[in-house]
This record gives C-alpha cells, structure tokens and sequence, in this order.
C-alpha cells in the first residue's frame, strides 16, 4: 500500500468522493495513506472544508504543474518515491502526472503509456495498424502556423474530402472542435482557433454517435457498457440539446460496439484503468468506427448513470486502480436509464421548469432565472442536465421526452 496519495484536480469532489474510499480500505485492514491536493481556484467552493481540513497538504493553484513539482519535493523529504502515487482524472492532467512519475521515479504510468491516449493523431495510427476502424485522418498534427497557409485547406480537401472535422489534438469535451464543409466555414474556424495549440484533421462521419465506458485491470477489461446519443455533443454548442441512453444486454448493438471498443483498447498501451471511448455506427455502411479514446472517467453525467444502472462508479474505480487500494466491482444491470444536457440560449431566463417523470432522476442547473445567457461554448457550457434510471421498456420513450423537453423559457 502507499503511504502517500497527490491528486492532481480540476474536478468537483462529488465527481469522486475519495476519502470515503479511503476509509472502507481502512476498514478492511489496509493503512491509511496521507493525501495530498492540489486544485485550482474554480473548484475550491466544490469541495467541502470538512475533506480539506483531513488532507495531508493542500494547495490552490492556477499552474498545477508548478504546485505539485514544489509539493512532490517537500514530500520526498518524508517519504520514499515507491511509496507515493499521483492520482489524475481529468483529461489535461494526464501527461502532467505521467512526467512527474517519471521526473521522480514514482510508480504508475509514464509518457510513453498516456501520449497515444491523449494524441488523437497517434491513437489513429495504432488504430490503423492494428485493423481498428477510424474515419480517414491525416497523419499530420497542425500548428496554426500550417492552418492559415492557403495550401493547407486544399491538401486536408484532396485526402479527406470536403467535409472534414477539425480539433486539437489533444483536445476533450468538444471544445474548440469545428465541423467544416466549405472554405468559408473553415475560415471561421481559424478566427476561433487557439493559438497554442495542435489540430488534427479527419474525415466527418454521418451516422449515430456512441460512447464505450471501460475498466481494465491487469491487460483484460473487467467492466463494460455502451450508450447511444441522440446526436453528437458537439452540436450543445449549436443550441441543439444533446443526451445518451444506456444500452441494456439484450440490445444487439451493444455486442458490436463492445467488440470495437475492446480491439481499440487492445491496440493501445495497457496499464490499469477507466477508459471513454466515442465512436460512430456509419449510416452508409451500418459499420462501428472509434473516433477516440481517453484514459479516464467519462464526464457528463455517464458516472453516476452507470453508478445507479450497474453499481459500478468509474470514478472510484479509477482512483482505487491509480491509488492501488482495493475496490469491490460487481457489475450488474439494476436498470437502464440515460443522461441529457439543454444548451444555453441567447436571452434572458424568464422560467426553469423540470419535466415531472414517473422514474428516478437528478436535475443539475447552471444557470437562474433572470439571468442573461449567451449560447453554449463548450460541452461544459450548458444551462441544465437531467440524469434518470429506469426499467428497459419505459427508458426509450422517458428519454426521447427529456430530449424534447424545453426547460427554460427565455424572455
């Protein structure tokens, strides 16, 4: 067991609450390690001050990089390398916490094990070599430098096609994803790009988008499930309203889309962990293609849809594999169920109403009544969610209803 756990944090402490995980394992006979954080500024009114007060060290940051470097060193004072882990569950902290094992030869998974998780451009050419089926994609990660050479645009036409996707690749949540299908659009797309960063060019593919939620220990996958969207995520920020439906065992599909998911994984580096994959059903050709895969517990409201739905949090399960304490896993399907998110709107809130069901379900609210709203950036950037579990027969119809349902009236 270790003696001492950093956490690398931007998430909300309810997303994974891991002193109580602590605790259990304490319970069972393991010794209790010390727990270190460091977080940023915007999620500290998320966690309670009675879990702060418990920590070994804490630290509010905006360069979490910096904080748990001068952190690490001071720890390393008291405690041997061996004895240490960092923990990460958010996407952009991945290779941060990779090269800090590295730097100071604590143990876990290093670059060279995360980067194909977080390069889209890579992952893609595994994928490729291994016979996993991808949109069509070029082997090239763009600077902006490369966009905004006139020559780019035509060469991204000439072996993709005119309908292509253009996103960081080592992006997440949709954000600063463009769907490009002329010059013009593609244009707009540079004035919005960030400046900073790598963007990756692949073919758009028209069908029905799927996520794939994993555990993997010890080189097999031990946890599994599948949802379908209602349409792809990327379409929140075009004031569409977006959700996914759980696939329940006797669906058909959910085989298929199980078998991509693990030859997607298979081709990758295999250490223990959660995994998000997204992918498509083609329309044309009624194939599966993997889009994306990330190292890490899905967002959205997918946690604790398949908390209630199988008893299985991804959360908890990837901080216990990271922290290596023990965690009990039996999955089984109590229900189905599914998860929505409305966008914001430009406009004045004038009323908030939930949609009264018969089943289960949570309401998350991001914005007010009387409150002026622009239209959503990012998939982060919603006014209100909806997560609800129930019986296979009545969750179809339950969830093309929250996807119909307008929950706030703008004046």
């Amino acid at each position: 067991m270790p003696k001492l756990l950093m956490i690398l944090s931007q998430l909300r402490y309810r997303r994974c609450q891991y002193m109580d995980l602590i605790e259990t394992a304490e319970k069972q006979g393991c010794s209790r390690p010390e727990v270190m954080l460091v977080l940023k500024p915007r999620v500290v009114p998320h966690y309670p001050w009675e879990v702060l007060s418990r920590l070994y060290r804490f630290e509010v940051t905006e360069d979490i990089g910096r904080g748990a470097r001068n952190m690490l060193l001071e720890a390393l004072e008291s405690f041997d390398a061996k004895d240490i882990r960092i923990i990460c569950l958010d996407e952009e902290n991945q290779e941060l916490a990779a090269g800090l094992r590295e730097e100071f030869q604590i143990p876990g998974p290093k670059r060279e094990d995360v980067r194909p998780f977080r390069d889209k451009v890579a992952m893609k050419d595994r994928w490729q070599a291994a016979g996993v089926k991808t949109p069509k994609f070029l082997k090239i990660a763009f600077s902006y430098a490369d966009l905004v050479r006139s020559e780019t645009y035509d060469h991204i036409v000439q072996v993709i096609g005119s309908n292509f996707v253009l996103k960081p690749v080592d992006g997440a949540g949709a954000a600063s994803t463009y769907i490009i299908s002329n010059k013009n659009e593609y244009d707009a797309a540079l004035s919005m790009c960030e400046r900073n960063k790598k963007y990756s060019a692949e073919e758009t593919i028209v069908g029905t988008m799927f996520h794939a939620d994993s555990v993997a220990v010890d080189n097999a996958i031990v946890f599994a499930e599948v949802c379908l969207f209602n349409k792809p995520p990327l379409k929140l920020v075009h004031g569409e309203t977006v959700g996914a439906l759980l696939l329940t065992p006797t669906n058909p599909l959910r085989a298929k889309l199980l078998r991509l998911n693990e030859g997607a994984l298979r081709a990758l580096p295999q250490f223990d962990k959660v995994t998000h994959l997204e992918g498509f059903i083609d329309n044309r050709t009624g194939e599966a293609i993997a889009l994306e895969v990330a190292a890490r517990p899905a967002g959205a409201e997918i946690v604790p849809l398949l908390t209630q739905a199988t008893g299985v949090s991804l959360s908890e399960a990837a901080f216990a594999l990271q922290a290596e304490l023990p965690y009990q896993m039996t999955a089984r399907h109590m229900s189905s169920g599914g998860w929505v998110y409305y966008p914001k709107q430009p406009g004045r809130i004038r009323r908030a109403a939930v949609q009264i069901t018969a089943c289960a379900s949570e309401w998350m609210w991001m914005v007010e009544p009387g409150e002026t709203t622009v239209g959503s950036t990012n998939f982060a950037d919603r006014a209100a969610g909806v997560v609800f579990w129930e019986e296979e027969r009545e969750a179809e119809q339950t969830f093309k209803d929250l996807c119909s349902f307008e929950p706030i009236t703008y004046a």
